[in-house]
């Protein structure tokens, strides 16, 4: 039988979350004399279910310590509106004055040397501490991610207000302030990062997408939007509106089951570019030579990497329309879909990849490291190509907190009802 526990939060405690778990921390411990484990909590702070509902490798590190100490308990934390909770309606009314404590004694999360939490080259992470110890902006957010947020906006200098939204995701590990997981760029650095960020020449949407998955600093969307529309490179190669092709396929299931494949020609060298349909993986090969033969070599390549597949669709070019090209799919047990004679635009997926490809490989110094930042890029589902394929986020010049770095659990069913609803992506 789980012990209820009613936990109600009034005005006068401060509203943060780890304020909260502090409080249901103490809950917990003055409940432990009585010898129960399992605990069913009512809370009429939705904020409060959150912060269980997360994995803990997302939660923000300084919650993790509070989160940790509470696993040994079996808990089930459940929303009900405050009209409804009369007994802890009344407790709260006579709460007992705060004071600050140790909540979590002996109990060290995170406070090790974390340079394996950026795992990025020592000489970078030094100036990134470096650089940060020296931002005077930073060094007063600090010191109120320290001391404690007041308990209203307004008593905030000015120049901090703006992070009062996310004061619950902000934390300080090893010198270097993170929100969430994501590393919050001194302002000395923010170039430097901005060079990164647009050092392939991904369009806006795709560098703010690149950069908010494991950066932060004020106003970033906007100066990444600045950077880009400077890029010379880019407003030469900027193409007019692509006609869509006339239909969508079907979002398979899982990755690697259906590919999309086409050639291309690119300063007078032949590729061959195949394109996972589940999560838009393109992977680029130069060939030796046009033929069938050469053709299918790489792609058993690719096959003794990733599997088998269950279709693949291309156009008719001589290289897909053999008869070595059909043994090649009975053998492998794969369909073999063509798009129309009069119309190759109908294998949609292969042309949008193609042209996205091809700007990539003209507008970079270094082909794989395009390929590196496009992989790595969230599509309009919010997870990128890497993600939905690999499961995990790949590591770039991007400075990235190592949690973000690790493998995770995607939800195929979710991903393919989001790919239905989203725009068209390459």
């Amino acid at each position: 039988m789980p012990h209820v526990l009613l936990l109600k939060h009034n005005n006068d405690i401060r509203r943060s979350r780890k304020k909260l778990l502090q409080l249901f921390m103490d809950v917990i411990n003055s409940m432990s004399t009585y010898m129960v484990a399992e605990f069913q909590i009512e809370t009429d702070h939705k904020q409060l279910q959150s912060i269980f509902l997360k994995p803990l490798h997302q939660t923000p590190p300084r919650l993790q310590r509070l989160l940790i100490a509470l696993e040994k308990y079996d808990l089930k934390v459940d929303y009900k509106p405050g009209k409804e909770m009369y007994l802890a309606d009344h407790l709260s009314r006579s709460f007992l004055k705060e004071t600050k404590e140790v909540l979590v004694p002996d109990l060290h999360v995170n406070d090790i040397h974390l340079i394996s939490y950026l795992p990025i080259a020592p000489e970078m992470y030094a100036k990134f501490q470096k650089e940060t110890a020296n931002d005077e902006h930073l060094q007063e957010l600090q010191d109120v991610i320290f001391n404690g947020w007041p308990n209203e906006k307004s008593e905030l200098i000015h120049s901090l207000r703006p992070y009062w939204t996310y004061r619950d995701e902000l934390s300080v590990i090893d010198g270097l302030l993170y929100k969430s997981n994501k590393a919050i760029v001194p302002k000395a650095l923010q170039n430097e990062m901005l060079d990164k960020i647009h050092e392939s020449h991904l369009g806006i949407v795709k560098c703010k997408s690149r950069a908010r998955d494991v950066l932060f600093w004020i106003g970033m969307g906007q100066d990444i939007e600045d950077k880009v529309k400077a890029c010379g490179l880019c407003a030469q190669h900027q193409s007019l509106n692509a006609k869509e092709p006339m239909l969508m396929p079907e979002i398979p299931e899982r990755p690697w089951s259906k590919v999309a494949t086409d050639l291309f020609e690119y300063q007078k060298q032949h590729y061959l570019l195949v394109v996972d349909y589940y999560s838009k993986w393109p992977e680029v090969m130069k060939l030796d030579n046009e033929t069938s033969k050469n053709t299918i070599d790489y792609l058993k390549g690719l096959m003794s990497r990733f599997g088998y597949i269950d279709e693949l669709v291309s156009d008719n070019g001589p290289q897909f329309s053999s008869l070595e090209f059909k043994r090649f799919a009975t053998e492998y047990g794969f369909k073999h879909t063509t798009s129309s004679p009069h119309y190759a635009q109908s294998n949609g997926q292969a042309e949008r990849s193609v042209q996205t490809i091809k700007k990539l490989i003209m507008k970079s110094k270094d082909p794989h490291k395009a390929l590196l930042d496009y992989r790595n890029t969230p599509l309009d589902i919010a997870l990128s190509p890497a993600q939905l394929f690999l499961n995990r986020r790949l590591k770039t010049s991007l400075p990235t907190s190592l949690p973000l770095l690790m493998t995770q659990n995607v939800n195929n069913r979710e991903i393919i009802k989001k790919t239905r609803n989203s725009p068209k992506e390459s």
